[in-house]
């Protein structure tokens, strides 16, 4: 009994383990193609690449599928925020 217990308790291991790769890959890519997706709406690559550095820096801190997923969620309003203030400058400079 006590090795099918082991057993199963190493298998939900992996499962968790996999899990956690599988959610920092799909946030991963996400960060990929949101900052790239800034670049278009006006942020300069300079500033998209250093923002998206630290955010990686970030979930590579990440324990759990909820704080990798809470981060998804700051690195979308981030990028939203940073193109809607470039189109904001863009604006205010083309009305002079």
């Amino acid at each position: 009994m006590y090795d099918k217990l082991h057993l199963y308790d190493e298998i939900r291991k992996d499962w968790l383990r996999e899990g956690l790769k599988q959610a920092e890959y799909m946030v991963a890519a996400g960060l990929a193609l949101i900052s790239r997706a800034a670049m278009e709406g006006g942020v300069s690559p300079t500033e998209a690449y250093a923002v998206s550095d630290v955010f990686y820096q970030r979930l590579e801190k990440c324990k759990t599928q909820k704080e990798m997923y809470q981060l998804s969620s700051e690195i979308q309003r981030t990028y939203v925020k940073m193109v809607q203030e470039r189109k904001k400058e863009k604006k205010n400079r083309s009305a002079y």
